[in-house]
């Protein structure tokens, strides 16, 4: 794939007229664009490494000069009139050509999610429609890449699971690891599990990632909401919130100080322990005038959460 790749890199270096000049001279030296449609060891043909950097201009001129597409470019681009005849003409090999993967593991239907080609994708679903119930799939991460919510909400609703991938690393955990709050909802609704631990990272969970971004509290509080334990431990027995400590900005720490303090009030009402009620407001005093949500108990201070439960003794000294 000698010129494919030549023309790459003068794509990838913004170099487009020349790309051009050097297909054009190519196609009519060797009287066609056949070699474009070659694959290299990775199951790449030059079409599909140029149509990922995505260059429009050029596209629609290597169509003029008669470049074919190949599957995954077509699902990329969103063709579905070119993706169809392709996998008409695959003929009894479409499955091979479904299961196909380029160098990133994406299939022409991760393709299609990554770029937010939500009908390209039904075509290629049509055909096999079982190709997103797979744990170690790809179209998770994939969809990811479109930024869009309504995106992953297709590959949810067509079967992918929310935490499948090639490795332990999830989806939830990469959004977190990056700081990201628009999708992680979605993941978690959609079944992600809060308490995944990450093994190539220290077997952290999502709570533990989102930590060590410093100010991500709202995020902490997203992934707590959905049963993210706030006493859970890594690989080197850290807390999130022994790792928000050390991060920059103080946002996730304080959150996480004052949640776990939260928990620890509730749980030393529930004990009627008053040396560790002491403890705890000793450092967090306004936590006597919160308010908790908790099952069968909604809006209510802790000093109603220990009459109702008949918590004497922490009733008492609450008040």
């Amino acid at each position: 794939m000698g010129i494919g790749l030549e023309v790459y890199r003068l794509l990838r270096d913004g170099q487009v007229d020349e790309a051009l000049a050097r297909v054009r001279a190519h196609v009519a030296r060797e009287g066609g664009a056949g070699a474009f449609y070659e694959v290299d060891r990775h199951g790449d043909s030059a079409f599909d490494l140029w149509s990922e950097i995505g260059n429009a201009t050029l596209l629609a001129e290597l169509e003029t000069l008669g470049v074919p597409w190949d599957l995954r470019s077509a699902a990329r681009w969103g063709r579905v009139v070119v993706l169809e005849r392709l996998l008409d003409e695959a003929g009894d090999g479409v499955g091979a050509a479904l299961a196909a993967r380029d160098r990133r593991g994406f299939s022409a239907l991760d393709n299609a999610l990554a770029c937010g080609q939500l009908e390209a994708a039904r075509r290629l679903l049509a055909r096999d429609p079982l190709a997103l119930d797979d744990p170690r799939s790809h179209a998770v991460w994939a969809a990811l890449r479109a930024r869009a919510a309504e995106v992953l909400e297709f590959a949810f609703a067509h079967g992918a699971r929310a935490d499948a991938g090639p490795s332990s690393r999830t989806a939830l955990h990469h959004e977190c690891n990056h700081g990201r709050t628009k999708l992680v909802p979605v993941l978690l609704a959609a079944g992600a599990d809060p308490e995944a631990r990450d093994a190539d990272d220290h077997d952290r969970s999502a709570l533990h990632m989102a930590a060590q971004r410093g100010n991500m509290a709202r995020l902490c509080g997203v992934l707590v909401a959905a049963g993210a334990r706030l006493d859970a431990v890594d690989a080197r027995g850290e807390t999130a919130l022994d790792i928000a400590r050390r991060a920059r900005g103080d946002g996730a720490a304080r959150w996480l100080r004052r949640e776990q303090a939260r928990e620890g009030l509730l749980a030393a009402i529930r004990a009627d322990d008053t040396a560790a009620l002491d403890a705890i407001l000793d450092g967090e005093a306004g936590l006597l005038d919160e308010r908790f949500s908790r099952p069968g108990h909604v809006d209510v201070t802790p000093l109603c959460y220990a009459v109702t439960r008949a918590r004497g003794r922490a009733a008492r000294r609450l008040l």
